[in-house]
């Protein structure tokens, strides 16, 4: 608030705060608290017949409607390996929410990671703490994550060991998850 402060001492001109609204990371910023509805539309697993309309509207677009020559898992290839590199809808959610993971696994500084870590996992580790019948989808995807990682590769302790390799100093490289 102090920049609209500044803004009018330079200016001379007020602004009408019922017109004006504030937005952080491109979402508007309420007047009251979020609640888990709210939030849980900001980071979401993609229903499996909405990934199926994009796939078809895909191949639709690509292929003209007609029967297709090379199947739809070639052409999410990356282009080295002779795909067109169009990136599969399901894989590159699950590779998402496997970031959410890794962030609320090394307590990342971000308002939604804190939230996480202190109302849901109240000082446990994300690889150890158990579901609750009550709890979010999200968290309930993250632990269907979580389990997936850790059967894949055989440990919880391997499954980070491999988040912390995809990670850099930008952050987890969601295209590893390809790999």
């Amino acid at each position: 608030m102090e920049c609209l402060q500044e803004f009018r001492d330079v200016s001379g001109l007020t602004v009408n705060t019922s017109k004006f609204s504030i937005f952080t990371a491109g979402i508007p910023l309420a007047a009251q608290r979020l609640t888990v509805t709210n939030y849980s539309l900001l980071v979401d697993r993609i229903a499996a017949a909405v990934v199926d309309k994009i796939h078809r509207l895909c191949r639709n677009f690509l292929w003209n409607s007609k029967r297709a020559p090379v199947a739809w898992e070639e052409i999410c290839h990356p282009k080295e390996e002779g795909g067109l590199g169009i990136r599969h809808i399901q894989s590159w959610n699950v590779a998402l929410l496997a970031r959410v993971l890794w962030n609320v696994h090394r307590k990342a500084d971000t308002l939604s990671v804190k939230w996480v870590n202190k109302v849901y996992l109240r000082g446990a580790s994300v690889l150890d703490w158990q579901l609750k019948k009550g709890d979010s989808p999200l968290l309930r995807w993250l632990a269907d994550i979580r389990d997936r990682l850790t059967i894949a590769f055989g440990a919880s302790e391997a499954a980070v060991e491999h988040m912390g390799a995809w990670s850099n100093l930008k952050g987890l490289e969601t295209s590893k998850a390809y790999e």
